[in-house]
């Protein structure tokens, strides 16, 4: 209750004594949420790419939000936090007290139509739930306690985008196994960090605070650390110097560490550190461009001399396609697309001169396998060229050009099925090894399962025994007392008198076998019976 003060440009109302902003002009109250909803936003990301980024905060944040909690009286309220549902007869009090209804459905669904401008919008949103679950349950509800905790969440996941929108992006898909190697714009420092009770580790720093550094370490799960400035080295320091032990786990954070570092050299010659290959994520090689020749008149004869340069120029074009080919003997793919980089459509001179490249490509391939001499090497590329040069008169087609071999061809094709071969026989070899190691595996789980329950049921055989033989110990000491009272009581019985009349306790003698326990039953007796046998009147 208390009065309140209306904003002038949104719904929400405030108490006066929650205000902190300045109150000399009342008509004109402007609220925090709308002050911070004006300013500018310092991160510069397009509407799309940020609303991607905040539906995957919408999935954090509901899944830290369990469906169910033990700590709750009803389980069912989680949900609310998700979809805000009006139960049936409750409807009239979610009308009466929540103004704006919002929840973490409707936030993504939000963030599904690119609705959000800014951060501050989707915190806002957050600030809303939490106003309306302090309302509909109260300010001391475990539902306001969990609403808070969104709200905590929903802050430190705003900040994260804040302080690198790559990261936070990068840590959610995680499009494959080499995600955290991906360089981001701009690039963080690379450190040597170290914990307590930890050697030093290559690490990334997320930001520095006064004297302490936020880092988040390569290898592993790829954990965050506050670490001192103390505890930090250069990445440049050698592993001598920091002591550091060889072990997997270091040698799968230096691999990522030297990929991470190639991938940033990468970047800085304005390639694009993203390219790799589906499966490995490693970045493919760029291809050199294409060579183009310009058509050169046709030599007037061919002289010695200038078969001599021919040839000089075609040893160099040689070397050049032996360094792609170098380029490429890592990945058959990438040589096809680097093929491919050639234009398809060419001068005639230029189909030639790639023609006689392949062709001399081939010649090289099997003269090294039939360890010719460098001598006749030479004068039979000579005679080839002499021949091509000499049909350049001509306008030639792809169908004049003479092919003498495919053999280029034939050595891929062989390639390709070698490694399919060999690649087959890999995964037949990998699966039985799996399927041998897990029977193996789950052979000595079951030993090790039968072993314990076999040691649990003696175990439990024996304490049964023993509870047994004490039981029946201590029914048997039951029984003879027993025995023993009930033997007491029947002597005890016989040794007194009993009243003829109610079978009392007798205290008064009348003849031989008549007792009485009082004066009463005597007289009842007596002039019922005992007048007519009384031995004492006889």
């Amino acid at each position: 209750g208390g009065d309140v003060l209306l904003c002038t440009t949104c719904h929400r109302v405030y108490h006066i004594v929650c205000v902190k902003e300045d109150l000399s002009n009342e008509d004109k109250f402007v609220c925090a949420v709308c002050c911070q909803l004006k300013e500018k936003d310092p991160l510069k990301l397009k509407v799309d790419d940020m609303n991607i980024l905040l539906s995957y905060t919408c999935l954090r944040l509901k899944d830290k939000i369990a469906p169910q909690s033990p700590h709750l009286p009803r389980q069912a309220q989680t949900k609310d936090l998700h979809r805000l549902l009006s139960a049936e007869g409750d409807a009239w009090k979610q009308n009466h007290l929540i103004y704006q209804k919002m929840d973490l459905i409707t936030m993504e669904e939000k963030t599904r139509n690119s609705e959000y401008m800014s951060l501050e919008e989707f915190h806002a949103d957050a600030q809303t739930i939490v106003h309306n679950v302090v309302i509909y349950y109260g300010i001391h509800s475990c539902m306001a306690d969990m609403a808070r905790q969104m709200l905590r969440d929903c802050s430190y996941d705003l900040n994260e985008i804040r302080q690198c929108s790559a990261c936070y992006r990068m840590s959610n898909e995680k499009r494959d196994k080499y995600w955290f190697c991906q360089p981001c714009d701009p690039p963080h420092d690379l450190v040597f960090a170290k914990q307590k009770g930890f050697p030093f580790w290559p690490a990334k720093v997320i930001r520095v605070d006064d004297q302490c550094y936020d880092v988040r370490f390569f290898g592993g799960y790829h954990q965050r650390a506050l670490v001192d400035k103390a505890n930090i080295k250069p990445i440049t320091t050698s592993l001598k110097v920091i002591a550091a032990k060889r072990t997997t786990a270091l040698n799968k954070a230096l691999d990522e560490l030297r990929r991470h570092q190639q991938l940033l050299e990468q970047q800085r010659r304005g390639g694009r550190a993203g390219e790799g290959t589906p499966s490995t994520g490693v970045p493919r090689k760029r291809g050199r461009p294409p060579r183009v020749v310009p058509p050169s008149p046709p030599p007037p004869a061919p002289t010695r001399s200038a078969s001599r340069d021919d040839e000089e120029e075609k040893d160099e074009d040689e070397d050049d396609e032996d360094e792609e080919e170098e380029d490429k003997s890592g990945s058959e793919e990438q040589g096809e697309s680097s093929e491919e980089e050639a234009p398809s459509s060419s001068s005639p001179p230029k189909r030639l001169r790639l023609k006689d490249e392949s062709s001399s490509e081939d010649h090289n391939v099997v003269s090294s396998s039939c360890q010719e001499s460098p001598s006749s090497r030479v004068s039979t590329s000579t005679q080839t060229h002499r021949k091509m040069l000499g049909g350049m008169n001509k306008t030639p087609t792809i169908e004049e050009i003479p092919v003498k071999c495919d053999c280029d061809t034939k050595y891929r094709q062989a390639f390709r099925e070698l490694r399919e071969k060999l690649e087959a026989k890999y995964r037949e070899e990998k699966e039985h090894l799996v399927q041998q190691v897990r029977e193996e595996v789950q052979t000595q789980c079951e030993a090790e399962k039968l072993k314990e329950v076999s040691a649990v049921l003696e175990r439990m055989r024996v304490e049964i025994e023993q509870h047994k033989a004490r039981d029946k110990e201590v029914h048997e000491q039951d029984i003879l007392k027993l025995q023993e009272r009930h033997r007491q009581e029947i002597s005890d019985t016989k040794k007194k008198q009993w009243c003829y009349n109610c079978e009392a306790e007798a205290i008064y003698h009348c003849c031989w076998n008549t007792l009485y326990c009082s004066v009463e039953c005597q007289q009842v007796h007596w002039h019922k019976e005992h007048k007519r046998s009384c031995r004492r009147k006889q």
